[in-house]
């Protein structure tokens, strides 16, 4: 290893998220030169022990607590690390390496979730008739159909289409003319079910009410302080507040990030159409119908 990162180890320092990327790179060169299918408890493994000789240096914490077992992080990060190692193998050899036969194959999910990102041509299908679905769906558009059935239909028969597109590094301007429902609300939903295999309307409405509420209460345990935001927000919410809209709040307040490059807030009665875009960040935000 490089002498500043070995100093930062023994001076009980965290290194530089760029040190660290090549501590990672290192220890998974060493595993993968011994064992060519690591799983992910070998790895859990070697990533606790990690911070058991380096506790200050690589321990998971957040203002002095410890998050879930300390090195959760550090072995997700030896996970995409192998997973990266793997995407470099040929088709050949990683048929090889996995067995693969033409009889129908386990989805694999990897670290970024999704299970179909370069899915295959579905069968009895040809590239021509997926450029007249195509056709059919921008003309759809231009026609302003309602008819969801047919556009969902076609959408998820187009899928390979999509992520062929999508995958080539079109500009985003082309990708929006060759498919504007991809850039609609239930569009967006179809291809993020197709793409990870989760229903993002049904697992969001759960999240809420579960996961937002874990957030909150984890904030009123450390008491924030009510005369900054983050304080004022908790104040208002256990007042009767959207407990949805204070989570997100709160996330924002305590990693410390500008709440205008992340929410813009427009009038109750506004729609997309009437949202000024040029104001908006240059960065994905969520345009909020409310005061903020």
């Amino acid at each position: 290893m490089a002498s500043n990162t070995i100093r930062s180890l023994e001076t009980e320092k965290r290194p530089s998220a760029v040190e660290r990327r090549e501590v990672v790179r290192i220890v998974v060169a060493e595993i993968f030169s011994v064992c060519k299918k690591p799983g992910k408890k070998h790895f859990g493994e070697i990533a606790r022990k990690m911070v058991i000789q380096y506790p200050k240096s690589f321990r998971d914490e957040i203002e002095g607590q410890v998050v879930g077992t300390g090195y959760d992080s550090l072995t997700k990060q030896m996970l995409s690390r192998i997973d990266n190692y793997r995407r470099l193998q040929s088709p050949l050899q990683k048929r090889q390496s996995e067995g693969a036969t033409n009889d129908a194959k386990k989805r694999r999910k990897d670290p970024y979730g999704c299970i179909n990102s370069e899915p295959e041509l579905p069968a009895g299908e040809t590239n021509t008739m997926q450029k007249q679905k195509q056709e059919e769906l921008k003309r759809m558009f231009d026609e302003n159909s309602r008819d969801a059935k047919t556009i969902e239909r076609l959408m998820v028969e187009t899928f390979h289409s999509q992520r062929r597109d999508i995958l080539s590094s079109k500009e985003m301007e082309d990708l929006v003319k060759e498919w504007p429902f991809l850039f609609q609300e239930n569009g967006i939903r179809l291809h993020f079910r197709e793409l990870t295999g989760v229903d993002i309307t049904l697992n969001f409405d759960e999240s809420t009410e579960t996961k937002f509420k874990r957030i909150l209460r984890y904030f009123q345990f450390q008491q924030s302080d009510p005369t900054n935001t983050a304080g004022a927000v908790l104040s208002q919410t256990l007042a009767g507040g959207d407990e949805t809209g204070a989570a997100v709040l709160m996330l924002l307040a305590h990693f410390r990030e500008k709440q205008e490059k992340m929410l813009e807030a427009v009038d109750d009665t506004a729609i997309a159409s009437e949202v000024d875009v040029k104001n908006l960040p240059s960065t994905p935000c969520i345009v909020a119908c409310d005061n903020l």
